[in-house]
């Protein structure tokens, strides 16, 4: 799908690849007891995710103790939201359907229920962490269900 990772990033099998990112990045990845990062460059359909596009993320995650989604500009930098309002949701501050999953609305314009809001113009990725899960102890990491990210529409 539209996810990817690198479950070995933050252990001593990380490729050399993974290691020199982490050292330009100065950024310290999660190792297999601590976690794993999703990151999302497309939606569902395969069209880059675009800062001026609304989306819908909807789907099941997988279980863990917590977990993070922000978005990120194509020079890696954190995307502003453009008020007071923090540039990532988690999982403790979501609201829930009945049966336990939550839709996430990211993009410009503001959502009802759970909205992760973007400034800005031009191509994002969106990067979904989880902390404590058994997923990195899954010997196959593509075979974790994410959710699905669907374009809504897009100003300009």
């Amino acid at each position: 799908g539209e996810w990817s990772t690198e479950p070995d990033a933050g252990t001593v099998d990380a490729d050399p690849y993974s290691r020199a990112r982490a050292a330009r990045d100065a950024s310290v990845p999660l190792g297999h007891a601590e976690g794993i990062v999703f990151v999302a460059t497309t939606d569902h359909d395969g069209l880059a995710l675009r800062r001026q596009c609304n989306y819908r993320i909807d789907g099941p995650v997988p279980p863990a103790r917590f977990y993070t989604l922000h978005a990120r500009d194509d020079r890696g930098r954190l995307v502003a939201t453009g008020n007071l309002r923090t540039p990532a949701l988690h999982s403790g501050q979501l609201l829930r359907h009945a049966d336990g999953t939550a839709t996430i609305n990211v993009g410009p314009s503001p959502q009802a229920g759970n909205w992760l809001p973007l400034t800005g113009s031009g191509p994002m990725n969106l990067v979904l962490t989880f902390y404590d899960t058994p997923v990195v102890a899954n010997a196959s990491v593509t075979s974790v269900a994410l959710p699905i990210i669907r374009l809504e529409g897009c100003n300009g």
